[in-house]
């Protein structure tokens, strides 16, 4: 059993291995451009991890003084905030300008295709092709070029999957639903369970209360966005 173990651990070590090699050669090669991802150009030159960017690029002027929901001008297209305020908190110091827009988004984009590799279990060659298709397809390789904040949101709300303590769980969803509304719908997981009980009403309601004083909190930027929109 544990020879068997090591075995499908090896296996999946190498499908990652190879899997991340081949994205590499998309890029390296630029076939991602030509076959998958139309690219951001600025001057001539495509712009990777360009939704990250707009993240930090945002944080950084949000330290000069500027009201970035209104106006961003250290982003390369001078795009406006438009995500919750709470990503605007993020430590980055601009010191470490190339581990923030590349190395960071790198290692995000790695967490996964290791999640995809290790959370599925394959068994069959069509599971196996199945697997390949969950990565190489046009919406996962725009999302890892782009590194969208939408792939933050995924991962934390697979890793409040695997957290059984409320402690933890309930301020996770409360987290990305400050990024974005939509992760609040998670809310319903306690209206899954076998037994629907008062504790759970009450973790619902408790959710909601939460997220509702975040969202008044930052009603006006949230009129802003609305507004740019």
């Amino acid at each position: 059993m544990l020879e068997k173990n090591i075995f499908v651990n090896f296996k999946r070590i190498f499908l990652f291995l190879l899997i991340t090699f081949f994205i590499y050669y998309l890029f390296e090669s630029l076939l991602i451009y030509k076959f998958f991802v139309l690219p951001v150009v600025i001057k001539n030159q495509a712009n990777i991890f360009i939704d990250w960017n707009a993240i930090t690029s945002a944080i950084d002027c949000s330290k000069k003084g500027f009201d970035v929901f209104i106006e961003n001008p250290c982003d390369v297209i001078g795009r406006r905030y438009v995500y919750g305020s709470i990503l605007l908190n993020i430590p980055l110091s601009n010191n470490y300008f190339f581990f923030n827009n590349f190395l960071l988004p790198i290692l995000i984009n790695l967490t996964l295709i290791l999640f995809v590799t290790f959370f599925f279990r394959f068994e069959k060659k069509n599971e196996y092709f199945l697997w390949f298709l969950l990565i190489i397809n046009p919406s996962t390789l725009l999302i890892i070029e782009r590194a969208n904040v939408d792939l933050i949101i995924l991962l934390l709300l697979v890793l409040a999957c695997y957290i059984w303590k409320d402690i933890i769980k309930i301020p996770v969803i409360l987290a990305v639903s400050y990024i974005k509304f939509y992760p609040l719908i998670c809310s319903l997981i306690y209206f899954f369970e076998e037994k629907i009980s008062k504790k759970n009403i009450y973790k619902f309601i408790l959710l909601f209360f939460f997220v509702s004083i975040g969202l008044f909190l930052d009603l006006n930027n949230i009129i802003k966005i609305v507004q740019n929109q």
